[in-house]
């Protein structure tokens, strides 16, 4: 994946979790049951959106730098 399609994507997912987290992306997802691993699934919506930002900045991150190495091997010389 090269950079400037890492760095869309990233946009683009953080759009998503922008609305997904607040007033109108939340409600269908705001009640206490059902519980899962003993939470209410409104929390649940919230930590599975913080894992996935996570896992997508990791993700661009490592793709920008690949980049970047490779780029800094082909110019070398």
């Amino acid at each position: 994946m090269s950079s400037r399609t890492a760095r869309r994507v990233f946009i683009a997912f953080f759009l998503a979790y922008a609305v997904a987290l607040t007033f109108p992306g939340v409600l269908p997802f705001n009640r206490i049951r059902p519980l899962v691993f003993g939470l209410p699934f409104s929390m649940v919506w919230v930590a599975l959106w913080v894992v996935a930002g996570f896992v997508v900045l990791l993700l661009t991150d490592r793709a920008i730098a690949r980049e970047e190495r490779h780029d800094a091997g082909a110019g070398g010389g």
